[in-house]
């Protein structure tokens, strides 16, 4: 769980750090980059109460696969 943790903050850094290269503009990025943010820790809290930690990982495991076939595909 540490590892997924760590994995997890990397990533939201590294999110926010290249956020300046993206397109658009900076401000509106970063409000939908903070409003995400909000949904996921109440949708988080909502599925981790309902289904359990075990669940919870796997279906977080399962959404990042699918998301990264979509990314390999597209």
């Amino acid at each position: 769980m540490t590892i997924m943790w760590t994995q997890a903050s990397f990533n939201q850094f590294l999110l926010s750090a290249q956020m300046k290269y993206l397109e658009g503009n900076i401000f509106v990025n970063f409000y939908i980059f903070g409003a995400a943010g909000i949904v996921a820790v109440v949708l988080g809290g909502y599925v981790y109460n309902s289904y359990g930690l075990r669940n919870s990982f796997a279906m977080a495991f399962v959404m990042c696969i699918i998301g990264c076939i979509g990314m390999l595909v597209v």
